[in-house]
């Protein structure tokens, strides 16, 4: 009952430790079996077997030749394959001519070790056993070691140039920089480095980049167009510095636009990008009730609340009236998203209304996420208690809004405090309540396949993009 190694090219050992193991599971039944009989002996014999290959494959403490040999054989084929995707390609060649040179010769080397394999039809005790394989197989070791420094050395200048680049693999890296004049070829790589950017719209010229999409196929024009003559890493930079310019812009026109009493409600919901209307009119709002809190706190007046909350109910009637009228989707989904706000914004204003004291100071204000436009800098800062955060002006396309509640104020509340002290936060709860809403983070799942320069790979990424992060399931790593 020989155990032959798969040898499809690309199939890593778990296949062959798998059929080793229900192969085990049987001889251990058979042994246990009250009929084994004469055929004990031949059992044992084969149990014997399974043990020591799955002894070899397996690496103990204190391995033996073979197991050295059979290691050198796995850790070959694992980094073989983690490297043939890459340079497997003829963008590699043009980045990395000398890397791809000396892994094309250990892939000549492997694969006609692997037809030789496969054409002997050799089990996993004799493959072992070839005089000399272990010295060659360590020489390749070494030298797919050398390769893969260096290209890691090559995409890190570029990682730390522009550090969205860790959200990418090294596939889709290397691609990048080797089409890096063809951002048409590139589509599929926006969304991994811009969340809500899931294409962009290049001029006839085939170099300069005009316009975002979002997924929705909402269009943000960019105010100026990104030249992709330059290092790759350089112009995605320059290409989230003009998504950030023009949001601010748009936003700024978005709220001196509202304050002006004669707009008209559908042109100017369809005249901004979705997110400045939302953040323009959470703006104004806020601008406005915080006022008249003011002047109820010095006069002791309370006709200018008054006034906030039925210019807050006329504006929620507006905004159903022409969502109920509106057949255009995107001004529907925008009417619809404003509408859970200024429906919250009133709520909030009948708890300030049932409170004994109210102030810009009193802490039933100051518990809101509040937003607030900032003229000397024009940046738009959001307030929660002792928690502050600056906008960041990343391009969101035409996103719903959740139903805020009472419990969502309260995880408001807890997370941007977390998030003050240098602290996250898992909300749990069941599917469609939330628990995932708000800002976006990574989760990685941890493997026990994971070497040590992996796990640091995905600390240093964490920590050089400032990101979010959620390693879970530790306790799968071995110590």
């Amino acid at each position: 009952m020989p155990v032959f190694f798969s040898c499809s090219g690309e199939a890593d050992l778990s296949e062959v430790l798998s059929t080793i193991e229900e192969h085990q599971i049987s001889m251990q039944r058979m042994l246990h079996n009250s009929y084994v009989g004469i055929l004990k002996d031949k059992v044992e014999f084969w149990a014997g077997k399974l043990d020591l290959a799955q002894q070899v494959l397996g690496i103990r403490k204190e391995p033996t030749v073979d197991q050295l040999r059979i290691k050198e054989l796995a850790q070959l084929q694992r980094q073989w394959i983690g490297l043939q995707s890459i340079f497997g390609s003829p963008e590699a060649l043009q980045q990395l001519p000398d890397e791809t040179e000396a892994f094309e010769r250990v892939d000549g080397f492997w694969r006609a070790y692997l037809r030789k394999i496969r054409n002997e039809q050799s089990n996993v005790i004799t493959v072992v056993e070839e005089e000399g394989l272990f010295e060659i197989v360590e020489e390749k070791n070494k030298t797919l070691a050398a390769v893969q420094r260096k290209l890691e050395d090559y995409l890190d200048l570029k990682r730390v140039a522009f550090p969205r680049f860790y959200f990418l693999s090294r596939e889709e890296l290397v691609k990048i920089i080797s089409k890096a004049k063809q951002p048409n070829a590139l589509q599929q790589c926006f969304q991994k480095c811009f969340d809500g950017v899931h294409a962009v719209a290049v001029a006839p010229n085939g170099t300069s980049i005009e316009a975002l999409y979002s997924e929705d196929a909402y269009k943000l024009d960019l105010l100026q167009p990104v030249n992709a003559l330059a290092p790759v890493e350089q112009w995605f930079a320059s290409l989230e510095e003009a998504m950030i310019d023009s949001l601010k812009i748009n936003l700024k026109a978005a709220i001196q636009t509202k304050v002006d009493p004669g707009v008209d409600l559908e042109q100017w919901l369809n005249e901004y990008p979705p997110q400045c209307i939302l953040t323009a009119a959470m703006i104004h709002w806020f601008s406005q009730t915080e006022d008249a809190l003011h002047i109820a706190q010095s006069e002791g007046e309370f006709c200018a609340f008054q006034e906030r909350l039925e210019d807050t109910n006329n504006e929620i009637q507006q905004l159903a009236l022409l969502n109920s009228k509106t057949n255009v989707p995107s001004i529907q989904k925008l009417a619809q998203s404003s509408l859970v706000l200024m429906v919250h914004a009133r709520d909030i204003l009948s708890a300030l209304g049932r409170a004994k004291n109210i102030s810009p100071s009193c802490f039933e204000w100051n518990r809101q996420l509040r937003y607030y436009w900032q003229t000397d800098d024009e940046h738009c800062n959001i307030e929660q208690l002792q928690a502050k955060f600056q906008y960041r002006h990343e391009f969101l396309g035409s996103s719903s809004r959740l139903v805020i509640t009472p419990l969502t104020d309260k995880c408001f509340v807890t997370l941007t405090s977390a998030l003050q002290l240098g602290y996250g936060g898992a909300p749990a709860g069941p599917a469609g309540t939330g628990t995932a809403y708000g800002r976006s983070f990574l989760y990685t799942r941890a493997d026990t396949r994971q070497t040590t320069n992996e796990i640091a790979w995905d600390l240093r990424r964490y920590q050089r993009r400032a990101l979010n992060a959620c390693y879970a399931m530790q306790e799968r790593l071995k110590q």
